[in-house]
């Protein structure tokens, strides 16, 4: 999406079913269940901003980047889009 706006952009992904999802301002815009062999765990290389292939590599600016030990559900996911400021989810 290039259209000069801003977005609130979350990937989850729930390591014991490799289901993942993309929130794009609020709203699930993708799903799908991963079905790579790489290792997601502890000292494994986590990378924003390009795919595992390296290329597209993302050129544009990244704020407020939060990484959780647990994919958010929906509501979650709305409470960081609507939510106050440093609002802190457990």
């Amino acid at each position: 999406m290039n259209d000069g706006a801003w977005h609130h952009i979350v990937a989850t992904w729930n390591q014991s079913t490799s289901a993942m999802t993309i929130y794009r301002d609020g709203l699930s815009v993708a799903t799908g269940v991963s079905n790579s062999n790489e290792d997601r765990t502890e000292g494994s290389a986590l990378t924003i901003g390009k795919i595992s292939t390296g290329t597209p590599r993302y050129t544009g600016l990244l704020d407020d980047i939060q990484i959780y030990d647990r994919a958010l559900g929906t509501n979650e996911v709305s409470t960081l889009l609507f939510g106050a400021p440093g609002q802190a989810l457990h």
